[in-house]
């Protein structure tokens, strides 16, 4: 068993099948990995994307050959959380002012703004940023990144995508062009 069969135990690959390429996000050491953590893959007929470990785990996949187009976008968060925020602050004023036991008139606000903090902290520094996003007829399978050396990976992983999907073609006497 090589590293990529260890690293991906419980993904079963078909007959013939094999993984070509893989990004992790356990591969990253500076700290950017997304929450849940997760892995995309490449093999020779499918792309999988991993998140999540457990019975928390979920698996998205397409076939190489219905991978329409790959973008790269931004991905926004909105204002939600600063909204959701200033709702907390303005909550602990009114707690703070009808709660009587002095304990509670002192934690339960600092509670209430402390998740205020934690959403506006949680949407600067872990939320947004680029993404490489590959559509399959109706459905999209997005691949998050932030480093520089992240996105090289993801662009490597795009053209293993696309040489795997052009030899794909050429041997069923397609030809292919990508877009």
């Amino acid at each position: 068993m090589d590293q990529a069969d260890r690293e991906f135990e419980g993904l079963e690959l078909m007959d013939g099948e094999r993984i070509e390429k893989s990004i992790s996000t356990g591969d990253r050491s500076d700290g950017s990995s997304r929450k849940r953590g997760g892995s995309l893959v490449l093999t020779s007929n499918r792309i999988i994307l991993i998140t999540g470990a457990g019975s928390g785990r979920e698996v998205m996949m397409a076939s190489v050959n219905d991978v329409d187009s790959v973008e790269f976008v931004e991905m926004t968060e909105g204002y939600g959380a600063f909204l959701w925020a200033a709702l907390s602050v303005i909550l602990s004023f009114a707690l703070h002012n009808i709660l009587e036991n002095e304990i509670a008139r002192v934690l339960v606000p600092l509670m209430v703004l402390g998740m205020g903090v934690y959403l506006v902290v949680n949407r600067i520094f872990f939320t947004g940023g680029p993404a490489a996003v590959f559509r399959a007829g109706g459905s999209a399978i997005t691949w998050s990144f932030r480093s520089q050396n992240e996105s090289q990976e993801i662009r490597d992983f795009i053209d293993g995508l696309y040489r795997l999907k052009s030899a794909q073609r050429t041997d069923n006497g397609w030809p292919f062009a990508p877009r």
